[in-house]
């Protein structure tokens, strides 16, 4: 079973089953390149968005433990827009 979302020029092919690897399905053309960069930068704003409330909420927060959690959430959104960072620099176009 999958879970299958296409975009205009990329499929997306999911396995519905644990510890699947996404299968990105993309046909071959600049197009293609073009519409996956913006599905990297579409999720790098939203890394950035992640952070900023877990950043709001890690300040607002008054139990120490609920901080130290939010603060590792916020930690862990910096680390996934770093390596989508990474990845969107490595698209060549």
């Amino acid at each position: 079973m999958v879970w299958t979302e296409s975009l205009p020029s990329v499929t997306l092919i999911i396995p519905l089953w644990p510890r699947a690897e996404p299968i990105l399905a993309e046909r071959t053309s600049m197009q293609t390149i073009q519409s996956f960069r913006s599905l990297i930068e579409f999720a790098i704003e939203e890394e950035k968005r992640a952070q900023a409330l877990y950043a709001r909420m890690s300040r607002s927060a008054e139990d120490p433990f609920v901080k130290s959690i939010l603060e590792g959430l916020h930690e862990q959104e910096r680390e996934h827009e770093k390596k989508l960072l990474s990845l969107l620099s490595s698209i060549k176009t």
